[in-house]
């Protein structure tokens, strides 16, 4: 068998890559499986979901099966040591330069995976005894490689599942001559796909996060537990000082002893420090099945937010940690979990606690806003924020009595001549299309909740026929009787703290805060995306506009025998009321 490829990044940073020996066996298993059970399609939609949940529980039983007939623990090990080693890159200058054969992408999946083997672990019993030498590391090779390959694809059905639910018809699922499944998209919506992917790769750093955060968890820590949480830190250092081991390796500790040592190390009370890793702690009584991890990548229960994880080990309890882990999940918590009022359900047993959580929430739907206003201010525009009543003359509306709910933000551009009806929606931030399908969700309802959209498009109604009263509360407001929304279109629109893949086909506009004075100013401009495409027999040239993913007729344009046609100021075919160009 060809060996793993080891990209090796610094000395004490290796990612490996596996190699496509393990997809022909299982590509041609599941092909032969949803023939049998669906045939060659093409499929509906609501069928070509059924394929892909077929497809994804398929490699969630494969990828288990082969994780349970590990029981080494030192197999466990290396691939702890491997995720700790991916998690230091991540934070790390060199996740910026990565070397060819590996990108940001790769880096994301593979820590992905190496956390379900990790997680998984928690379901083994697991034995002492094989050794870290050569034999080893051979014999581990082509289980690594099948595990890599098999998370992969859980992934990939999984996310072309949500891609597939938020934009219907965007791929289909097809077979090749040898019936091999594929997965195709039309050549235009690849292209913009691809387009819009980097896009948001470039915009994940654009979020609004929490500047006190760090120093208000501590002394939460120690208002609801009574030690400082400093000396977490502390702890881990003495322990692996106590096992004659550094970073990155991984500490084992014995459960019962590991919380004696953080008792003393901690100078805390063994009962508040009990308490407090209980909420840390990831073992098979509280993890999630597979199937459900990856549907809800922000669930609290899993190694992202529990990072001790809790195996069994020759029939005893041990706790498996590393200090690239414990960093990732501290930082995880404070940064992307307590503000939205998410906490280890543990913790609502430590006096004071809730109380800081809910704080924490309330203040975090400030931070958006604050920038929004700020931004706002900076462009001398008028505006009104959280707008509960509009006032007119001899009388107010409540907006609330009109069971519409506070206004963000009612913002008049001159430069568009626009009254926006602007609400701020802070999201978590996210980075794959599962969770982007929880964004999509929230806004257009698809849930059990009614939507951003539904509560928006009310908002926009009351305002669009009330907007005499409208221009009487600005003046009011203003002490000026010429402001005038006369010419005025009424829009609704949302701000959010960081990017998401709905705002590329969302049904009201969705803008970044970084993007928010430029839409006020009239100087945004939406990307066009084009595409030369050729066959055998043509040559297609494709112009797409936002929405982007919009179920579209596509007009046939050819300039050599419309040469006269009218276009638009993009040079577009303008389409006659009859349908042709």
């Amino acid at each position: 068998m060809e060996a793993m490829k080891v990209f090796t990044i610094t000395d004490t940073i290796a990612v490996l890559r596996g190699e496509k020996t393990a997809e022909p066996k299982f590509r041609r298993a599941i092909s032969a499986r949803i023939i049998q059970e669906f045939g060659k399609g093409p499929y509906l939609p609501a069928k070509q979901k059924e394929v892909f949940t077929f497809c994804q529980l398929y490699f969630i039983t494969e990828f288990e099966k082969t994780c349970e007939r590990e029981t080494s623990l030192t197999f466990y090990r290396e691939i702890f040591l491997l995720h700790e080693q991916a998690t230091d890159l991540r934070r790390s200058v060199h996740y910026h330069q990565l070397p060819d054969g590996i990108d940001k992408q790769y880096i994301s999946i593979y820590r992905r995976v190496l956390k379900m083997i990790l997680e998984k672990g928690c379901d083994i019993d697991m034995q002492r005894g094989e050794k870290r030498d050569p034999n080893f590391i051979r014999r581990i090779q082509p289980v690594l490689n099948d595990l890599l390959y098999l998370g992969q694809m859980i992934y990939h059905f999984t996310e072309s599942f949500a891609e597939y639910s938020m934009v219907e018809g965007i791929s289909q699922l097809t077979f090749d001559k040898q019936d091999l499944y594929q997965l195709v998209r039309e050549p235009y919506l690849d292209h913009v796909f691809h387009h819009i992917s980097q896009d948001l790769g470039r915009k994940s750093e654009e979020y609004v996060i929490d500047p006190t955060g760090s120093e208000d968890f501590k002394a939460a820590v120690e208002a609801a537990f009574g030690f400082d949480y400093d000396k977490i830190g502390l702890l881990i250092a003495a322990l692996y000082d106590k096992f004659e081991l550094e970073p990155p390796d991984c500490i084992l500790a014995d459960k019962p002893n590991f919380l004696l040592d953080a008792a003393n190390i901690c100078e805390g009370s063994r009962e508040s420090l009990a308490l407090f890793f209980s909420g840390l702690i990831l073992s098979r009584a509280n993890k999630m099945p597979l199937s459900e991890l990856v549907k809800k990548p922000y669930a609290m229960n899993r190694f992202l937010y529990r990072p001790y994880l809790e195996w069994r080990i020759n029939g005893a309890s041990y706790l498996i940690c590393g200090v690239y882990s414990l960093d990732e999940a501290s930082n995880s918590l404070i940064l992307n979990a307590i503000p939205w009022g998410k906490y280890p359900d543990e913790w609502s047993k430590a006096p004071g606690l809730e109380g800081y959580v809910h704080r924490k929430r309330e203040e975090h739907d400030d931070w958006l806003d604050d920038q929004v206003e700020k931004i706002i201010g900076e462009c001398g525009l008028r505006y009104d924020r959280n707008v509960e009543k509009i006032h007119a003359k001899g009388r107010s509306f409540r907006l609330l009595e009109k069971h519409l709910g506070e206004i963000d933000f009612l913002v008049m551009s001159p430069a568009t001549k626009k009254l926006l009806v602007t609400e701020c929606k802070h999201l978590l931030g996210r980075y794959d299309m599962v969770s982007w399908k929880q964004d999509y969700d929230h806004f257009t309802g698809s849930g059990s909740k009614v939507g951003y959209n539904t509560k928006l498009a009310a908002k926009v109604k009351w305002i669009a026929e009330h907007r005499v009263e409208v221009e009487e509360h600005f003046r009011i407001k203003y002490k000026d009787a010429s402001i005038s929304l006369e010419g005025y279109q009424v829009e609704g629109v949302f701000v959010i703290n960081t990017p998401s893949f709905y705002m590329y086909n969302a049904l009201y506009r969705i803008y970044t805060y970084h993007q928010f004075e430029a839409v006020i100013t009239g100087t945004h401009r939406d990307p066009i995306y084009t595409l030369l495409y050729e066959t055998e027999d043509t040559i297609s040239n494709y112009w797409v506009k936002y929405p982007y993913f919009a179920k579209r007729d596509i007009v046939f344009f050819d300039p050599e025998d419309d040469e006269h046609g009218e276009v638009d100021k993009y040079g577009f075919p303008i389409t006659k009321p009859d349908g042709n160009a």
